[in-house]
């Protein structure tokens, strides 16, 4: 079955994607110590002296009800992308979906058992 958020369920994956992209960019670089290299960016790299501990704990006040937030919204986000997976009630599609099906008076296509000796072609 075509998923009938398709768009936006790609939209999201890339959008995700990126996110991942950016964290693991900033790991490479600040484990590779691109800081030498490039002194702008030495500010914003963790250091291999700095544990993670002591990076986090200045922020603990706000950061961890932040992150509890973020997980029941994204949690939420999930479900209401799980819920418009499947097609509107009542039967009915919509025209951008009957357009990807081909078909043409809104319901669904049902397939009748082929009755009969099956002709090879």
């Amino acid at each position: 079955m075509r998923s009938v958020s398709g768009v936006l369920n790609r939209t999201v994956l890339a959008g995700c994607g990126l996110l991942i992209a950016a964290a693991s960019s900033w790991l490479l670089a600040s484990g590779l110590g691109a800081g030498r290299s490039w002194p702008d960016a030495a500010p914003y790299l963790a250091t291999a002296q700095n544990r993670v501990d002591s990076l986090i704990a200045p922020q603990a006040h706000w950061l961890l009800p932040t992150a509890a937030l973020v997980s029941v919204l994204a949690f939420i986000a999930g479900l209401v992308l799980l819920t418009m997976q499947g097609p509107p009630q009542g039967g009915r599609l919509t025209p951008e979906v009957q357009r990807l099906r081909g078909c043409s008076h809104g319901h669904r296509r049902t397939r009748r058992p082929v009755t009969g000796p099956v002709r090879a072609g």
